[in-house]
């Protein structure tokens, strides 16, 4: 420890088997506070010799004025070499509010072997990896009422990392009389190789007056081969089966509105937004304990609540309730009451629902079931599709050309400005286009909350030259999100795949390559010059490469060295590359699985519209076809 008039503070220090770990704390004059962690390892996990370090430096001082009430509370870093980071570790930190070890550390030498241990297991040895990042801290209002301390983390190199974390505390109206305490911790992380976003978000140690407050936040984002979005605040529909996609166990929105464990009043909510469904739902849960009745024990339970998910075009919803109460005395159910039932509308509506009663012992109930409205939907106006999609078919921005795999870049295309509608190609390429308005070559029965008006809703693009003859060309494929197309079941909103692989465009094939107005050929000339040391001026003599010397020549050139020049030679002797196919599905007999019919889709959805035809002409097949990926079919 330090004692003397300028600094104060003291340290903590660590030495074994090759590891040195330190903390210290100074505080300089009163108006400055730093926090230094530092672990250097000499010896790797397996045993054998190597570095790694880890080094935490933060500073607190008298708050600076930004202006607009927000002040300069705090600054730091953090630098970490042969050391990776481990976001699922982070976002434990999240949800039990342990991040603040990571930045802005209370009391940094009396919790110095709790820090160590969890900045070790944030950020393992992993050789050839380095993260590095600036820290913050801000405050608003005087005295602060609102601190902010966040830290931006960078792990490099390929595959690149971003993390922002850190956590928010506000006290109302003042730090000495609270009437509002909440603290939330946070994580957003974005991995550039996985194309993956992600942000968690949880309250810790958060209450009004006395009453706790709990709850979860998640947003997750991919951008890859498999694209997927949701949002929820507090959790999920409890028929719904998230995606694989690292969520956590997620607590619902809640506040307890009494002190203690009897009695107890809480209520939650949540609220859910994928890209196939939104969902909301609320709870609240009541429960009394009596332990001097008649000298013996009494409780009581009781609890309401609601789930709802929701379509809007055509506009239909079900909301499921369910209420219950219970008084339990001397271990036996004195009294219990249970009501569920399900709301299903507008247009007809119904109703499904029980009633179950028990009282000393004796049970009875009575089932609901009721239909009633018109069978008319209630839907947005009827919308045109081909007009939108004639509209993204003529923006160029759609179109792409592509050099086959045999070609280099030969040429490069000047940057001219292009009238609408026009594309830039080399003459080699291919040519092709792809849309995301609407899957091609299917039957759509909405598009997104609206019917589609076109008398046909499948469309078939095809390729034609200046003349009008059709190119030979291939299928291009984009992902779509088959609730905004198809009618599905609330079971596949709630648990199917976010997006499916279906037809968008189409390309020219390899080999077709397209017209082009002129080919010009161009000789390659150079003047020879002869310095032979007489007075006599050299004279300049004007030679022409010949196709195989300038041939010749280019085979040793800076170009053909180049790393753009080598990536396109193959060596006749290498295997060839390793191609990952798409997924394909097709429809199977239920009893063998064997293969019924030929028609090979991209997506589940296309091979459930292929049944869907299959039986419009044979019905007796009905219960006994089913989708099965090829891979696994028979």
């Amino acid at each position: 420890s330090i004692d003397a008039d300028v600094v104060k503070g003291a340290g903590y220090l660590y030495i074994e088997d090759g590891r040195y770990a330190g903390v210290a704390e100074l505080t300089i004059q009163e108006v400055i506070s730093l926090k230094a962690i530092a672990i250097i390892d000499t010896q790797m996990p397996d045993g054998s010799k190597g570095f790694a370090m880890l080094l935490l430096i933060t500073a607190e001082f008298t708050p600076i004025q930004l202006g607009f009430g927000f002040t300069l509370n705090g600054v730091g870093g953090l630098v970490a070499v042969n050391r990776t980071m481990l976001l699922d570790v982070m976002r434990d930190g999240v949800a039990d509010g342990s991040l603040s070890s990571l930045l802005f550390p209370k009391d940094p030498v009396g919790s110095a072997t709790q820090i160590i241990s969890d900045l070790d297991a944030i950020f393992p040895i992993s050789e050839g990896r380095y993260v590095f990042g600036p820290m913050g801290k801000i405050g608003w209002g005087t005295p602060t009422l609102l601190t902010l301390e966040m830290g931006l983390l960078i792990e490099v190199p390929d595959p690149v990392r971003l993390a922002i974390l850190g956590t928010l505390s506000m006290v109302l109206p003042t730090a000495d009389a609270p009437v509002a305490t909440i603290n939330v911790a946070f994580l957003g992380a974005i991995d550039f190789d996985a194309k993956y976003l992600s942000f968690d978000a949880s309250l810790f140690d958060s209450r009004i007056l006395t009453f706790t407050l709990e709850g979860d936040m998640a947003l997750r984002l991919t951008w890859g081969d498999a694209p997927n979005f949701l949002l929820s605040i507090g959790g999920f529909h409890p028929d719904f089966t998230p995606p694989p996609l690292d969520l956590p166990d997620m607590k619902r929105l809640s506040i307890n509105l009494f002190t203690g464990d009897n009695p107890r009043l809480t209520l939650s909510a949540y609220f859910a937004l994928t890209s196939n469904s939104v969902q909301v739902g609320a709870r609240a849960e009541l429960y009394v304990y009596v332990d001097k009745v008649f000298g013996n024990v009494l409780s009581v339970e009781g609890f309401l609540g609601f789930d709802a998910l929701f379509q809007f075009s055509p506009f239909w919803f079900t909301i499921k309730v369910e209420a219950g109460l219970s008084v339990m005395y001397k271990g036996d159910c004195l009294l219990s009451v249970y009501l569920g039932g399900t709301l299903e509308g507008p247009t007809p509506w119904k109703i499904t629902g029980k009633a179950e009663f028990k009282v000393l012992g004796i049970k009875f109930g009575v089932d609901v079931k009721k239909t009633f409205g018109d069978n008319e939907q209630e839907s947005l106006p009827d919308i045109e599709v081909l007009p939108l999609l004639l509209e993204a078919l003529a923006d160029s921005r759609n179109w792409a050309t592509k050099l086959p795999d045999a070609h280099g870049n030969s040429v490069t295309l000047k940057a001219i400005d292009l009238a609408d509608g026009v594309v830039l190609a080399d003459p080699v390429s291919t040519l092709g286009v792809a849309q995301k308005v609407v899957p091609t070559e299917v039957e759509i029965a909405k598009f997104g909350q609206y019917k589609p008006k076109d008398s046909k809703k499948s469309w078939t693009l095809k390729l034609h030259d200046a003349a009008g003859v059709a190119m030979e060309s291939e299928l291009v494929y984009e992902l779509f999100a088959p609730a905004q197309y198809f009618e599905k079941s609330d079971t596949d909103k709630i648990g199917g795949k976010s997006f499916e692989t279906m037809k968008a465009g189409v390309m020219s094939k390899k080999g077709s390559s397209l017209s082009a107005t002129a080919f010009v050929e161009r000789k390659v000339e150079y003047e020879e010059t002869v310095h032979d040391g007489s007075a006599t001026a050299a004279s300049a003599t004007k030679r022409t490469f010949t196709k195989q010397r300038f041939a010749s020549g280019l085979r040793g050139s800076a170009i053909a060295k180049s790393p753009m020049g080598l990536k396109t030679r193959v060596c006749e002797f290498a295997p060839g590359k390793v191609k990952v196919t798409a997924p394909q599905y097709k429809v199977v007999s239920k009893s063998d699985q064997s293969i019924y019919g030929t028609t090979v889709t991209t997506s589940a959805i296309e091979a459930g519209l292929a049944i869907k035809a299959t039986l419009d002409t044979t019905p007796v097949l009905i219960n006994h076809l089913q989708v099965f990926p090829v891979i696994e079919a028979i």
